[in-house]
């Protein structure tokens, strides 16, 4: 059977659910949280929503946007246009060298696979994290003399990558209530790499150093 023009618009006046026609179209942007732990780990992002277990406390809308498990709210839709990963971690007030907490972000994210899957599909997406980084990534200090004299002293190697992957030619579309998320794949297969992979990780942790998961695109919503 052929698709008319009013039978596609029949489908769109359909996506406003039970409730309204009307619809609202915004920018917007939906985030899942991640504690790293003291080893790697995969991780599966949008599986818990506020106030679910985040360490010791609960998820506040800082961590996440969803209050559903995986999904976005009846009568809401959304349009990712491209994926971006933040990484952060807390400097206590004595100061600290923050060059080997950027190298171990920096070495987590290249032996990262991440894979946007919406149910029922293996994935809509999928890349490497190194997209996420420079061609060449890597920090350090200028020196280290007495003891506690590197901790002010200044960084070499210092580098400025988006964190984002674009997908605008090939937007993911997310519709009401379908379950969808975000994995990161972490690790290597050689075991030297693994240890060294595990330290940073175990450095990260004791900064409570987060991974964040940032989908920006276009939310319909019925009003």
């Amino acid at each position: 059977m052929a698709l008319t023009n009013a039978g596609v618009q029949a489908l769109d006046l359909g996506r406003g659910g039970s409730y309204s026609l009307s619809r609202d179209i915004i920018k917007h942007y939906l985030w899942d949280t991640w504690i790293i732990p003291a080893a790697v780990a995969d991780h599966t992002f949008f599986q818990q929503g506020v106030g679910s277990g985040f360490g010791a406390a609960a998820k506040t809308l800082n961590e996440t946007d969803l209050f559903d498990s995986g999904k976005l709210p009846n009568g809401q839709t959304f349009l990712i246009k491209r994926i971006g990963v933040v990484c952060t971690s807390l400097t206590p007030s004595v100061a600290v060298n923050g060059a080997p907490i950027v190298q171990a972000f920096t070495n987590i994210l290249q032996s990262s696979v991440w894979d946007v899957v919406v149910e029922g599909r293996t994935f809509d997406l999928r890349f490497p994290g190194s997209k996420l980084c420079p061609n060449v990534a890597i920090t350090g200090i200028t020196g280290v003399g007495a003891p506690g004299a590197d901790l002010f002293a200044s960084r070499t190697g210092d580098y400025v990558a988006s964190g984002w992957v674009p997908i605008d030619d090939f937007p993911i579309y997310l519709d009401t209530l379908v379950s969808f998320n975000v994995t990161a794949h972490i690790g290597n297969p050689i075991a030297a790499v693994r240890a060294i992979l595990n330290a940073n990780a175990t450095l990260l942790n004791g900064r409570a150093a987060v991974l964040q998961v940032v989908l920006e695109g276009v939310l319909t919503r019925s009003k």
